[in-house]
């Protein structure tokens, strides 16, 4: 476990802590993964056949084989691409639904003119709404009322903004048309890459 700070923001990442990969992660591992499997192959393929294009009597082989590869790619890319615009649209609507969800009977334990918590109990209950954007309001206000500690998630913006850079690194992993192979850490960690999307559940 460490911390990453990005855009003026921290997020605790877990490398590998055994859990589920939450879905955006998992559907950008799964893009790349198919691609490094398809285009492998292809790969292979070419460097023989660049290897003996000495008479340049495989021009016509070498220019079919590079075509698939960029059109590997490209799919690649739009299965990246869809994952990240559906993401958005799932961070979004979780957002909305939970904004206005607040309970009142939550609310008032939280008043700090009359309940007092200790830490513990405050970071207990803090834990079970740490996902309702209204209540971190209300969470904020009483722990710096009664000097207590909170630590609420990343929220919307900062999940948008991690999103987005996952997505590009996503992207970036995908090689160039003058590459001979895809990236040997693509390879090496199929599946399991990019473990700073994390965070992003929705």
């Amino acid at each position: 476990m460490f911390d990453m700070t990005t855009n003026g923001f921290v997020a605790t990442i877990n490398s590998d802590d055994g859990k589920e990969m939450p879905r955006y992660r998992k559907e950008l591992n799964a893009a790349l993964s198919q691609f490094t499997k398809e285009a492998l192959p292809l790969y292979k393929q070419l460097e023989t056949y660049r290897a003996n294009n000495s008479t340049s009597a495989f021009d016509s082989i070498i220019t079919d084989l590079s075509d698939q590869v960029l059109k590997k790619v490209k799919q690649a890319q739009e299965k990246i691409d869809k994952a990240y615009a559906d993401y958005l649209e799932r961070l979004e609507a979780a957002y909305t639904a939970k904004e206005t969800q607040v309970a009142p009977g939550i609310l008032a334990l939280l008043d700090p003119d009359k309940v007092t918590m200790t830490q513990e109990e405050f970071t207990l209950l803090a834990d079970q709404y740490d996902t309702n954007v209204a209540m971190r309001i209300a969470l904020r206000s009483y722990a710096d009322k009664k000097g207590l500690l909170y630590y609420p998630p990343i929220g919307l913006s900062e999940k948008q903004q991690l999103a987005e850079r996952v997505h590009r690194t996503a992207l970036n992993y995908l090689p160039d048309p003058t590459a001979y192979c895809p990236s040997e850490w693509v390879v090496v960690m199929d599946g399991q890459l990019l473990n700073e999307a994390n965070p992003l559940t929705e």
